[in-house]
């Protein structure tokens, strides 16, 4: 509704720079992946109304290939969803995040167990 749209700007098996194009087509980086640095090669994106983007379905490097998830809260920065997790079993992979609600809520599925999840947001306002 904002006229927002999210997506990548990319080198094809290079960098991806995770971004939003605004109503007049200005991309703003929030975050860049493939690189020395940051490895990281994913392959879906979603973002809330409060520009909460959620970095999910992690195909490289193979250490990370269908085991993490990342939350973007600001232009760049990037946490590990299973970091921010409490009282999670210790094989819990949020490998696929599937939406993202207004309020920061995530639902997903973790491939290696292939259960479903809700991940309530707290302590957030």
């Amino acid at each position: 509704n904002r006229g927002q749209v999210l997506g990548y700007s990319f080198v094809c098996g290079g960098m991806e720079r995770i971004g939003v194009w605004d109503r007049r087509g200005e991309f703003q980086t929030y975050f860049a992946e493939g690189t020395d640095e940051v490895p990281t090669i994913s392959n879906r994106l979603l973002f809330n109304d409060n520009n909460l983007i959620v970095i999910t379905s992690v195909s490289s490097p193979d250490g990370e290939a269908g085991r993490n998830s990342y939350l973007v809260p600001r232009p760049g920065t990037r946490l590990n969803l299973a970091d921010l997790v409490e009282d999670s079993p210790p094989e819990f992979n949020p490998s696929l995040i599937t939406d993202i609600n207004a309020h920061g809520d995530l639902i997903g599925v973790d491939f290696f167990s292939g259960g479903a999840f809700l991940l309530e947001r707290v302590g957030a306002p």
